[in-house]
């Protein structure tokens, strides 16, 4: 049993925090990822209105049909916001992600990414290949009511871990602390969940408060 808690420990430590910027403008950087499973994406908002969604390759700017994750429309003026949202990858399956602000069209403009794309091996499924397919991309991308599939957070605090991302897997919802209430742009149901603007709304509040980029 030593040697198991010993050997866990050591894996534990192995896990990195891999930093994304969304934006500013309509890029995530690095938008090209190498992760290894149990490592945590860490997606960090620039103005000045962005999310973050993984995606499906074949049918881009819109989520898979099951599993996945959203942060929500993380908002913030003039500063980096304090918000963080962390998904943990729980294999090294392609993880396709994008966007989902629909003003100024964000996944059609180029702000997608990837995490382990497939190797060269793997024919045209390529991050230059989704970001074609996004740019040809007609109609309002795909978000959803809440957040889910990671956790929503103050940076510099600590992950308990359960928000997962895969290319194929099922990921959980993490409920986020009472104090992500007072965020531009969302605002929390009874549960204590998550609760995001609808595209109405949020567009509103975007173009009059922030204005969207």
């Amino acid at each position: 049993m030593k040697y198991l808690n010993l050997a866990f420990t050591a894996g534990l430590a192995a896990a990195a925090t891999i930093r994304i910027d969304s934006g500013p403008g309509l890029v995530f950087k690095p938008e090209d990822i190498t992760a290894k499973k149990g490592d945590i994406l860490e997606f960090h908002f620039l103005p000045i209105n962005h999310s973050v969604a993984q995606g499906d390759f074949n049918n881009p700017c819109q989520m898979p049909t099951s599993g996945g994750f959203f942060s929500g429309y993380i908002a913030t003026k003039d500063t980096e916001s304090p918000t963080v949202f962390r998904v943990t990858v729980n294999d090294t399956e392609p993880i396709w992600f994008y966007c989902t602000q629909n003003f100024h069209s964000h996944c059609q403009g180029g702000m997608v990414g990837v995490v382990n794309a497939p190797s060269g091996t793997s024919g045209n499924n390529t991050l230059a290949a989704y970001k074609s397919a996004a740019a040809n991309f007609q109609g309002m991308a795909g978000d959803a009511m809440m957040a889910f599939g990671g956790e929503v957070m103050q940076a510099g605090t600590s992950t308990g871990g359960s928000g997962t991302g895969s290319g194929t897997g099922t990921n959980t919802v993490t409920t986020p602390s009472a104090s992500m209430s007072n965020m531009p742009g969302m605002n929390m149901n009874a549960a204590g969940n998550v609760k995001v603007a609808t595209m109405g709304v949020l567009g509103a509040l975007g173009l009059a408060v922030f204005g969207l980029a």
